[in-house]
C-alpha cells in the first residue's frame, strides 16, 4: 500500500505550529495503521486503490490528506505524551512548562479525530456531488456507509427496516 502522506504533510497539516514536532515521532507504521483504519473504510476499494495509486491527486491534496493528517495526530499523541526508552516508559520533562494532563490529551485527541471525521465527511460530499469528476468512484452499498468510529470503536447503525402494519 502506498501512503498517503509523510511525517511531514501530517506535521504541516494538522500540528498547531506553536512549538516544533520531530517527524521520527511519525511512523511509516503509524501513518499506514491511521490509513487503513480511517481512511481505506471510507472509500470503495477500487476508489481507494486509485487514490494510492496516485490518481485523483487534487481530490486527494485538497481532501483526504488533511483528513489523514489529523488521524495521525489523534495516533501519535500517546506516543508524544510518554516516551519509552532503555529506562521504560516515562513523561516528557519539558524546561519551560508542564505536561499536560491525561484530560487534556485527551481533548486534544478527541478534537484531532473529529476534524479527520469532519473532514473525510467533506471528501464524500465533493464525491456524492460531483460524479462527473470521479467516474471511477462508485458509492458503496448503503450498509457500508452507516459505518462511525468514535473512540476508537466502530460502530454500525441499524439498518432500517420498513414498519409493518402491526408494529404502527
Amino acid at each position: 500500500m502506498n501512503l498517503l502522506i509523510t511525517a511531514e504533510d501530517a506535521i504541516r497539516l494538522a500540528f498547531p505550529a506553536n512549538g516544533p514536532i520531530d517527524a521520527a515521532l511519525i511512523t511509516e507504521s503509524k501513518i499506514r495503521a491511521a490509513q487503513s483504519k480511517y481512511i481505506r473504510p471510507a472509500f470503495p476499494s477500487a476508489f481507494y486503490e486509485k487514490l494510492c495509486a496516485g490518481e485523483y491527486a487534487e481530490f486527494a491534496e485538497q481532501y483526504v490528506r488533511p483528513a489523514l493528517a489529523h488521524f495521525v495526530r489523534y495516533t501519535v499523541i500517546p506516543d508524544m505524551a510518554v516516551q519509552v526508552g532503555n529506562l521504560g516508559a516515562f513523561t516528557a520533562d519539558p524546561r519551560y512548562g508542564a505536561s499536560a494532563t491525561d484530560k487534556q490529551r485527551e481533548m486534544l485527541r478527541a478534537q484531532a479525530l473529529d476534524d479527520g471525521q469532519t473532514l473525510l465527511a467533506e471528501a464524500a460530499a465533493e464525491l456524492d456531488g460531483h460524479p462527473d469528476r470521479y467516474p471511477d468512484y462508485v458509492p458503496q452499498r448503503p450498509e457500508a456507509a452507516r459505518v462511525t468510529v468514535a473512540g476508537g470503536i466502530v460502530f454500525r447503525r441499524p439498518k432500517l427496516r420498513k414498519r409493518r402494519r402491526e408494529d404502527r
